[in-house]
């Protein structure tokens, strides 16, 4: 927080990644009122662009003086992800609405990084029947591409982590899988219908701050990391995906 201030002082903002640039103009406790740049949707479109701003104020305590802290005495771990990704994970939809953005091509299940299929007949009937137990939740990761371009293969929602679990309900609500009890999803009742069309989906989703897209090489970073930290993925198919991908130098 702002201890002393004064007209023409350079000042940094908490909401780095919307604010930048940032000149004193004028003091009226509790407010800082400040010149600078913000990051805003231009008009009649989805992109953002830097725009500036004559006056906006802030609270004396969300802005500082400095640019950089002394990070040796901080308690709060540094993550490299913080000044580049928008990390939300309190997205929910249902599956119906994933499941029409499947059918749209808007929904990678298939990016490079991932591995082949690998759940048998049990583990997939555990986990739909778990579903109708309602012992179980859904909470996949998905990158969010903002800029698709017509010479590229690449789809606005990509499944960075949870690829197992949305491809066995998709195979379910398709008949690709026949329960235990010998029933397919065509064969249920309206209710159990319901209960898997409208199963909430909480996922992660991310994407940069200024809405560019992640670069292949940011990808598989993310990827290992949620995979390396967890026991969903073999040791063989990491050193794989590390062997192929971030030994490449025209990865992008």
């Amino acid at each position: 927080m702002l201890k002393k201030v004064k007209i023409g002082d350079k000042v940094y903002s908490y909401r780095k990644h919307w604010y930048k640039d940032l000149i004193v103009v004028d003091i009226k406790e509790p407010f800082i009122i400040c010149s600078g740049k913000n990051y805003v949707k231009k008009e009649k479109n989805k992109d953002y662009e830097w725009q500036d701003f004559e006056k906006i104020e802030f609270l004396r305590v969300e802005l500082f003086k400095e640019e950089t802290e002394e990070r040796e005495n901080n308690l709060t771990e540094i993550n490299k992800w913080e000044k580049l990704l928008e990390i939300n994970n309190n997205m929910a939809m249902r599956l119906i609405d994933l499941y029409e953005k499947y059918i749209l091509n808007e929904l990678d299940l298939e990016p490079f990084y991932q591995r082949e299929l690998v759940w048998n007949k049990k583990q997939k009937n555990d986990y739909i029947m778990a579903i109708f137990k309602k012992q179980i939740e859904t909470k996949p990761t998905i990158i969010l591409n903002n800029m698709i371009s017509e010479d590229k293969e690449l789809k606005k929602y990509e499944v960075l982590d949870g690829k197992q679990r949305i491809t066995t309900l998709f195979d379910f609500i398709e008949d690709k899988i026949k329960l235990e009890n010998g029933k397919y999803f065509s064969e249920l009742s309206y209710t159990d219908k319901e209960t898997i069309m409208f199963h909430t989906i909480r996922y992660t989703r991310i994407c940069k701050f200024n809405r560019e897209n992640l670069t292949d090489s940011e990808k598989v970073e993310l990827f290992l990391e949620i995979n390396e930290l967890g026991t969903k993925m073999s040791d063989k198919h990491i050193e794989k995906i590390k062997k192929e991908f971030l030994g490449k130098n025209n990865i992008n």
